[in-house]
């Protein structure tokens, strides 16, 4: 894999990192990593894998936030920081949601532009 490829961090069940391998193949994006070593009871255990994948961040991204909705209780890391549109966009979801006010939204957008 190229320098482009993002080195992400799986942490969980040693069953459910195939499943999220699984998921970013489905979309087209190349997935290099060692599957975790199986022990009698997966259900219990716990694995930390690291996965080398190749393909466009906001796909891995957008990939990653349905495995981590349908399998609870496993955390990825090593996702790219979300940009400026995409922070704004949330922004402005949170203040229609009435989850923040006009000041706060107007201040957080002003600290989000100022970091350009």
């Amino acid at each position: 894999m190229n320098d482009d490829t993002m080195h992400l961090t799986y942490q969980g069940p040693p069953a459910q990192v195939g499943a999220l391998a699984q998921m970013l193949r489905a979309e087209g994006l190349q997935v290099d990593y060692q599957p975790p070593m199986e022990y009698k009871d997966l259900s219990v255990a716990q694995t930390v894998v690291d996965l080398a994948v190749q393909g466009a961040p906001y796909l891995v991204a957008a990939v990653v936030g349905r495995f981590t909705a349908r399998f609870g209780g496993t955390k990825i890391g090593g996702l790219p920081e979300p940009g400026v549109p995409e922070r704004l966009k949330k922004l402005e979801e949170l203040q229609a949601q009435g989850v923040i006010t006009a000041e706060e939204y107007a201040e957080q957008r002003k600290r989000i532009l100022d970091e350009l």
